[in-house]
C-alpha cells in the first residue's frame, strides 16, 4: 500500500490535535522546506512550541523518530513538486517563485559576487588573512551547508603549510577541541544562515576562553559578531547564493594569504625549496648540479 504524503496527513489530522500541535502543524505547512532542515530543538523554537510538542505530533502521525519525520517531509515536498529542488523541472508550475529557478539563482550569485567589491569587505578579508598569518595553529569549523567550504579552506591552508585541524568531521568533539586551543591559535568558522547551534556555541566559548575566532558568513547575529575577533561578512543570507559567495570570499582570502606570505619571504614555493634542501643536506643527497 502506497504511503500517503505526510503534508496531506498533517492537513487532515491538524484539526483534531491539541492547540500547540496545531500551531506546529501550521508552521510546518507554511515553511516545509525550512522545517525539513531544522533540528528538533530548532523546529520547536521556530514554531513557538516545546520539543515535547514536536515529539507528540510525530507520534500522532504514526512515527517514532524525528529523522523519520524529516525524511518523509522531504519526500512529501518532492512528490508535490513545490520545492526549490523540483520546481526547476516544472516550467508549467504557475506558483513557481523566480528565485527558486536554477538560472535565476545563478544570476543572484553573480549579483552577490559583484556586491563584494566594497571597501569594508576588502578590509575584512585583509584583517582575516593577518589573523591567520599570526596564528600558531588554525582550527576550521563548518557545519550543515558549510562542510564543503570548510574542507576547501582546510585544503588551502595546508597547501600554504599552516598547521590546520578540520573540526567539521568531528562535530561531537568541537567543544573539546576548542578547550585544547592555545592563546596563539585561531578558530575559523564558516557559517551560512541559519547558523548551526554548535557553531554559535563554539564562538561563545572562544570568547569566554579568550581565544581568537574569525567568522566567515552570509549573516551574523549582532551578539555573535560582538564576540568574534574578526568577521568576513558577505551580507547575504539567501541560500541559493550564500555558498558560492562564501567560496569567492575564501578565494580572495587565499590570494591575500599568498601575498602576505610572499612579502614575508614565506611563500609556498620558497618553503618547499627550503624543506627539500634541508632534507637533502641532512641525508647527504646532492640534488643541485
Amino acid at each position: 500500500m502506497e504511503q500517503k504524503n505526510i503534508l496531506d496527513e498533517i492537513k487532515e489530522k491538524k484539526s483534531i490535535l491539541p492547540r500547540q500541535q496545531r500551531q506546529l502543524c501550521d508552521y510546518i505547512l507554511s515553511k516545509p522546506i525550512e522545517a525539513s532542515t531544522l533540528t528538533i530543538n530548532e523546529l520547536a523554537k521556530r514554531a513557538g512550541v516545546g520539543t515535547t510538542t514536536v515529539i507528540r505530533m510525530i507520534e500522532a502521525l504514526g512515527m517514532e523518530k524525528y529523522n523519520q519525520f524529516k525524511t518523509r517531509l522531504r519526500e512529501g515536498m518532492f512528490a508535490q513538486h513545490t520545492t526549490s529542488y523540483m520546481v526547476y523541472w516544472d516550467n508549467e508550475n504557475s506558483a513557481m517563485n523566480p528565485e527558486d529557478n536554477l538560472l535565476s539563482a545563478i544570476g543572484s550569485c553573480m549579483e552577490v559576487i559583484e556586491s563584494l567589491k566594497r571597501p569594508d569587505f576588502i578590509r575584512q578579508v585583509s584583517e582575516g588573512a593577518h589573523m591567520i598569518i599570526e596564528a600558531k595553529r588554525v582550527y576550521v569549523l563548518g557545519l550543515r551547508m558549510s562542510v564543503g567550504t570548510s574542507m576547501l579552506l582546510e585544503h588551502t591552508l595546508r597547501n600554504y603549510s599552516f598547521e590546520t585541524q578540520l573540526l567539521s568531521r568531528e562535530a561531537d568533539y568541537v567543544i573539546d577541541r576548542i578547550c585544547e586551543m592555545d592563546e596563539e591559535d585561531i578558530l575559523v568558522c564558516l557559517a551560512s544562515s541559519p547558523m548551526a547551534k554548535t557553531t554559535a556555541d563554539a564562538i561563545r566559548l572562544c570568547s569566554k576562553l579568550g581565544r581568537k575566532v574569525l567568522v566567515i558568513t552570509g549573516r551574523l547575529d549582532s551578539d555573535l559578531a560582538d564576540l568574534a575577533t574578526g568577521v568576513i561578512d558577505i551580507r547575504m543570507s539567501r541560500r541559493p547564493a550564500t555558498i558560492p559567495a562564501i567560496t569567492v570570499a575564501l578565494e580572495l582570502l587565499s590570494m591575500e594569504l599568498a601575498r602576505l606570505l610572499d612579502e614575508r619571504g614565506e611563500s609556498e614555493r620558497k618553503r618547499h625549496i627550503d624543506k627539500v634542501e634541508k632534507i637533502s643536506a641532512d641525508n647527504d643527497i646532492a640534488i643541485w648540479e
